[in-house]
This record gives structure tokens, C-alpha cells and sequence, in this order.
């Protein structure tokens, strides 16, 4: 594929691919990345792909992008609440070593 197919590659699919991912995640900045992203990757293989395959090219890779970030975000976890939940367990049983410690002390020696 030459600059100029690329180029016409851009200006005639980014906008369907960008409303085709964009449908689907209801998102328009990761919609937006993961478009540019493609165009990217497009961009590296430039010399390996010809233009007639360029539209499917990129619907794929898109949506392939797409499914991979979403998976990326429900392996994810919430940093805030486990460190709030740590928060919340410490706060409550910082004295239980000294309240141990008297009970032991109370206690008779048999």
C-alpha cells in the first residue's frame, strides 16, 4: 500500500470505525484510542497489506482492540477500596494487642 492509499484509507474508514466501536462501548475517548490505535498498527504494516483488504483490515483490529481492553478492565481491580477496606480493618483493631495483652495478665496462673 502506498502513503497516498493510507492516507485515503484514513479519510474514508476512520469515521465508520470510530461509530462502529464507539456503538459498542458508549465511550468516545476510548473509542477515539482505539481507532487511532489501529491506524497505528495500520501504519506499521503498511507494506504488508493492500489497500482492497484495508477496511476489513481495520474493522478487525479494532474490534479485536476493543475486546482486549475490555477484558484488561475486568481483570482490574479497585485500588481504592481494598486500601479503604484496609483502612477500615486497621482503624477498629489498632488497640487489640494491648487489650490481649491485659486479659493475659488478668488471668490466674493455672
Amino acid at each position: 500500500m502506498t502513503v497516498k492509499e493510507y492516507n485515503r484509507s484514513v479519510e474514508e474508514y476512520a469515521d465508520s470505525v470510530y461509530r462502529f466501536i464507539r456503538g459498542n462501548l458508549k465511550d468516545e475517548e476510548r473509542a477515539n484510542d482505539i481507532v487511532q490505535d489501529s491506524f497505528e498498527k495500520l501504519w506499521r504494516h503498511v507494506a504488508e497489506i493492500k489497500y482492497p483488504v484495508v477496511k476489513s483490515w481495520l474493522f478487525s483490529t479494532a474490534y479485536h482492540n476493543m475486546i482486549d481492553i475490555i477484558r484488561k478492565e475486568k481483570r482490574m481491580t479497585n485500588l481504592a477500596l481494598v486500601h479503604e477496606n484496609e483502612m477500615i480493618y486497621e482503624s477498629q483493631y489498632n488497640d487489640l494487642n494491648e487489650i490481649l495483652h491485659e486479659a493475659l495478665y488478668r488471668l490466674p496462673e493455672q
